[in-house]
This record gives structure tokens, C-alpha cells and sequence, in this order.
């Protein structure tokens, strides 16, 4: 039986040295090549050069509506609540009654008050006629005439404490949703509602600085909003004496006729405002803005490696901004892969406006 073995034994070395031989003299086809150390892969993104071009014939800025008057009703003195006389969201007229407190002591001491003053009034006409006889003397008149004065100021004081016991409109408008409801102890200050004259609206912008000449009081301009379609005309009626030094903006407003009601206080709204000559402007995509507490930046290519730059920025269309400074004509923006670029990475640029 062993002698069976032996000739199996053998053909088994023979394989092993063979395997053996084939990998001590590093078979290539079998040898995995690693990476070399340090070598970075340049990131392919997408460049805009920069360029100075003519700007449309119009601004386009964005603004906000406001309401023509606006303020927040709220009580002079504390009470409760006896009665309200406004509906929500419904028109009310100027000096209209709203809310009434609870005043009933001031009325009884309204009510002496006048009381006293008939009785000092008769007083002073009856020592009147007796000083002309000489009945009475001028100091017992003077006495009297004093009487009748401190009645009639205690009466005018009571009448504008009992005035501080209501809310009145004060211009006509319309009244928002109240916040208090009959039977309720309120303070001085407490919110009521919201009261808005919105039958003609104001439209509040910012213009850049270097644009601050095109507004000028009584220019007409167009603009759109989303929440209603169409085209609606502003005219220009007060601009701010000077420029926001933080903005670099001059803050201008416009009468908005509204007598439909159609248009909303609060809407965002885009604004175009006819320039009076065209301008040279350095425009870049808005996607190569990037925003953050410290102002605008973009990513800058030099040599095949990013930097950012901190710019400033002007005048907006729906896929341009205007870069008023920190950035030269013919340099290269980055407008893709923004995310995962970083100060110092090299990149593959393709340039898309060459």
C-alpha cells in the first residue's frame, strides 16, 4: 500500500515547486500597480470669464409694498373690555369706535364733576351781582370766579381720562385680526389689531449707488409681483437724502394706486425703472455668487487653482449680477462644483463663454 503513494507524492512537489517559481519571479500579470503618493486629481468644473457688457435700458430691482398708513391699535389705560365695534378684515371710517374699556367710575366722577361746576357757576354769577352793590367783596368774588375754573379742569380732566378708555380709528382703512376678546383685563399697550390704509399703497426699493442719479421725484416706473399677474404703474415721490453707508443703496418710494385692493402691503415685487443712458457693467452668473455673513465672494481660477475673492455686488437679472467691484474683466469665475471647491484645490476648467 505505501508504494501507491509515491508516485502521487511526487507529481504534488513537482506542482508546488512549479507555483513556487512562477511567483518568486513576480509574474506581471498577477502584480497590482499602487498609486503614487501626493498625486492629486484636478477637479473638471465649469468657468465664466468675466465681461464687461452693456446693461439693459432698465433697472431691474426688487422691492416691497407697503401700506400707504399702518399702525398697530393698542389702549392708553387699563380696563376691561366692555365691548368691541369693528368686524375683522372690514373697512372702518377715521375717529370710528373700535373698543370700549370699562369706565363707569369715571363717568360718576364725571357726573360730580359737572355737577359742581353748575353750582360754582351760580355761585360766582350771584356774588357778581351783589359785588356791583357792593355787597360782597372782590376777594369773595375772585374765590368764587376760582371755583368755577377748577370744576371746569377737573371736568377736562375726567373727559380725556374717559377718552383713554376707547380705541378710535385713526384715518380710514381697513382692520386686521383682532387679538382680544370682550370680558378680557387689558394693560396699557396691549395689542388690539391692525389698522392699514390700503387704497394706496407705497413701493419702497433700493437703488445702487452708482445708480442713485436715476431716481428723481415724480418718475414713473412698471413692476411685477407674483402673487398677481400683469403690469402696475408707480410714480416717485420721496428719496432718502443719503446713501446706506453699510448697503452702498439709496432707498427710494412710490405712490401705488390701489383701488381694487388687489395688490397686498408686504408682497415682494420686481421693479423696472427706465435708465436715462446705458452703462457699461461687469456681469457674472448669479449661480457663482456665494453669500455669507461678511458679504458676496466667488471662486477665482489662476493657473488652474482657486482662490476666492470678496466682491460687491449691483444690479440683478434673472440669471446675472453685476460685480461693481473686487473683480477685473477677463478673470475666470467658477460656476460649477462650488460645493466641493476649496481655497488652494486644483481644477480642469472649461470655460463656457470663450
Amino acid at each position: 500500500m505505501k508504494k501507491r503513494w509515491i508516485p502521487w507524492l511526487a507529481f504534488a512537489v513537482i506542482i508546488g515547486a512549479l507555483i513556487y517559481t512562477k511567483f518568486s519571479k513576480g509574474d506581471v500579470s498577477t502584480q497590482v500597480t499602487a498609486p503614487v503618493k501626493g498625486t492629486v486629481m484636478a477637479l473638471p468644473v465649469d468657468v465664466h470669464i468675466a465681461q464687461a457688457d452693456m446693461l439693459a435700458e432698465e433697472l431691474a430691482v426688487s422691492g416691497t409694498l407697503l401700506s400707504a398708513e399702518q399702525v398697530q391699535l393698542s389702549t392708553e389705560a387699563s380696563g376691561r373690555v366692555v365691548s368691541i365695534h369693528f368686524q375683522e378684515g372690514m373697512p372702518v371710517a377715521a375717529g370710528q369706535l373700535l373698543l370700549r374699556l370699562n369706565d363707569a367710575d369715571l363717568q360718576a366722577q364725571l357726573l360730580k364733576a359737572q355737577k359742581q361746576l353748575e353750582l360754582a357757576e351760580l355761585t360766582e354769577k350771584r356774588l357778581k351781582d351783589l359785588l356791583k352793590k357792593s355787597a360782597v367783596s372782590q376777594e369773595e368774588y375772585d374765590q368764587a370766579s376760582t371755583q368755577v375754573q377748577v370744576w371746569k379742569s377737573e371736568e377736562q380732566l375726567l373727559r380725556a381720562q374717559l377718552a383713554k378708555m376707547e380705541v378710535r380709528a385713526p384715518f380710514a382703512g381697513i382692520v386686521g385680526l383682532r387679538d382680544v376678546s370682550p370680558g378680557a383685563y387689558l394693560n396699557p399697550g396691549t395689542r388690539v389689531a391692525t389698522l392699514a390704509s390700503t387704497g394706496t399703497l407705497k413701493l419702497e426699493f433700493d437703488l445702487p449707488e452708482n445708480y442713485a442719479s436715476s431716481a428723481q421725484v415724480g418718475r414713473r416706473l412698471t413692476f411685477t409681483t407674483a402673487s398677481v399677474p400683469g403690469m402696475f404703474t408707480a410714480t416717485v415721490y420721496a428719496i432718502e437724502p443719503e446713501i446706506n453707508i453699510q448697503t452702498r443703496a439709496l432707498r427710494v418710494r412710490a405712490w401705488v394706486p390701489n383701488a381694487h385692493g388687489q395688490l397686498k402691503p408686504g408682497a415682494f415685487v420686481n421693479v423696472h425703472m427706465p435708465r436715462q443712458k446705458p452703462e457699461r457693467a461687469l456681469m457674472v452668473p448669479s449661480q457663482a455668487i456665494i453669500p455669507s455673513s461678511k458679504g458676496a465672494a466667488v471662486f477665482v481660477v489662476q493657473a488652474d487653482t482657486l482662490s476666492t475673492r470678496p466682491v460687491s455686488l449691483g444690479l440683478r437679472s434673472s440669471d446675472m449680477v453685476q460685480i461693481t467691484s473686487g473683480l477685473q474683466p477677463g478673470e475666470q469665475v467658477l460656476v460649477s462644483g462650488i460645493l466641493q471647491a476649496r481655497p488652494g484645490m486644483r481644477v480642469k476648467p472649461k470655460i463656457l463663454n470663450p
